[in-house]
């Protein structure tokens, strides 16, 4: 067994995993994977659907945490763009056009399976993949974060057809610029402009990436931040994303000054230490708290089946919390998805273009 991390959940996680990265990055390691294995996701739940689907077959993939609401409906951790937690608009299959559809890596394995999409996209690689497609620009529509989208629109200087309204991330969308601008000014001042790198998440708010791309700063998804940090040549670094990134950079780069404008994303902070300690024991017992299997086409999306109660815990008397979930997700959905993915993945030349 496994224990893989995305960047966002709490330093302590990252640490006592096997291996952190971005999305992509995870995607990679899952789509490398010379046999099956188990593996125990500290992450949001698309991103384990994502490392499920381009794992070997015999894989099983398991999130060391979970809520259901009512006993029922698979809350958390999951991103809101998924399923609404009152913070942003969803994306669904309802409001898929006729014409070139593109989904965000942030969509729901059905989503990226569904017949009407033709390609996955994320903040890293929009561009690539877009320009590819832009004789037929004026009839491709995007699904998923407005600001993703609003800054492929901004570097291709032509209008993009983004959906649903009102689509974010909650987290990136609070980071103020005049928050960004003060923190890089006064590194300027202390380092010199020319020794300070600009990094910005590609779904904080569309002024803040015109500034940015204005500054010459790194507009990328987070495994390309870190590595920028990682082989940059600047002693400074201005970042704006998740705190989870900031802390595993300043840990893993304690030479470099690292000067955040920091985010928190709840979703991903409810994996505690102790859920890893449970669910790895657990899993090796045999024993897991709940399976969510993906057999429906519309939000919740899983039908949740308690397996053994003394692996979850009740609250409020409705809402139940198991350790580990397991995610299930039919073949015929993993098939389309991977190959989707792997598109994706290796789009530039058949190269991977980092995480």
């Amino acid at each position: 067994m496994k224990v893989w991390s995305h960047f966002y959940p709490s330093l302590d996680v990252q640490l006592a995993s096997d291996y952190t990265g971005g999305t992509e990055g995870l995607c990679k390691m899952a789509d490398q994977m010379k046999k099956p294995d188990d593996i125990l996701m500290s992450s949001v739940a698309f991103m384990a659907e994502d490392v499920l689907c381009l794992a070997p077959e015999g894989s099983r993939v398991f999130l060391p945490f979970a809520i259901i609401k009512a006993g029922k409906e698979f809350f958390r951790p999951r991103c809101p763009m998924v399923i609404d937690q009152g913070r942003s608009a969803v994306i669904t299959e309802d409001i898929l056009s006729d014409e070139i559809n593109g989904v965000y890596i942030n969509a729901p394995a059905y989503l990226k399976a569904h017949p009407k999409i033709d390609f996955i996209y994320n903040s890293s690689l929009a561009i690539e993949i877009f320009t590819d497609l832009e004789k037929d620009a004026d009839r491709i529509h995007l699904y998923g974060d407005e600001n993703v989208n609003m800054f492929i629109s901004y570097m291709l200087k032509r209008k993009v057809k983004s959906h649903p309204e009102g689509c974010v991330c909650p987290t990136h969308n609070r980071i103020d610029l005049e928050d960004v601008k003060t923190i890089y000014d006064a590194a300027c001042k202390g380092y010199g402009a020319e020794n300070v790198g600009i990094l910005i998440h590609g779904e904080n708010r569309p002024e803040t990436l015109r500034w940015g791309i204005e500054k010459g700063a790194l507009i990328s998804g987070t495994g390309g931040m870190y590595r920028e940090v990682e082989k940059g040549e600047k002693c400074a670094y201005v970042i704006a994303t998740e705190e989870g990134l900031v802390s595993r950079i300043k840990h893993d780069f304690p030479d470099k000054k690292i000067l955040p404008v920091l985010a928190h994303c709840p979703n991903m902070k409810t994996i505690t230490l102790e859920h890893l300690r449970l669910s790895k024991k657990r899993i090796k017992e045999g024993r897991v708290g709940a399976r969510a299997v993906m057999d429906r086409t519309k939000p919740p999306y899983y039908t949740v089946e308690v397996v053994d109660e003394k692996c979850c815990v009740e609250r409020d008397g409705c809402d139940i919390l198991p350790t580990p979930i397991e995610i299930v997700i039919p073949d015929d959905i993993r098939e389309v998805a991977a190959e989707r993915l792997r598109d994706m993945l290796y789009h530039a030349a058949g190269q991977g273009l980092g995480e």
